[in-house]
């Protein structure tokens, strides 16, 4: 089972990489409010993760692989494939 990453870091942390390019005043008073009620306890934030992966289907392999083996823009080559994909589904 897969999980996600994690990430861990206090206000200061915080304050220290997001503040001295910004000085929104809006998110300087909500960092200050956040280090009022936490203090120096550090935060936690984590990605969810997948908790369990399916199999791609004949038709994600089939359209991935076809997408990668022709050039142009994008629309024009999922057209192409898409097409391709109904010509041999027949």
């Amino acid at each position: 089972m897969a999980r996600g990453k994690c990430v861990q870091f206090t206000i200061a942390d915080f304050k220290e990489v997001l503040l001295p390019n910004e000085s929104r005043d809006a998110v300087r008073k909500a960092l200050e409010q956040l280090e009022q009620l936490l203090g120096t306890r550090p935060i936690t934030i984590c990605t969810a993760g997948a908790t369990s992966r399916r199999g791609k289907s004949p038709y994600n392999q089939f359209i991935g692989g076809c997408m990668k083996g022709k050039t142009g823009p994008v629309p024009a080559r999922m057209k192409a494939c898409a097409a391709e994909w109904r010509e041999k589904k027949r």
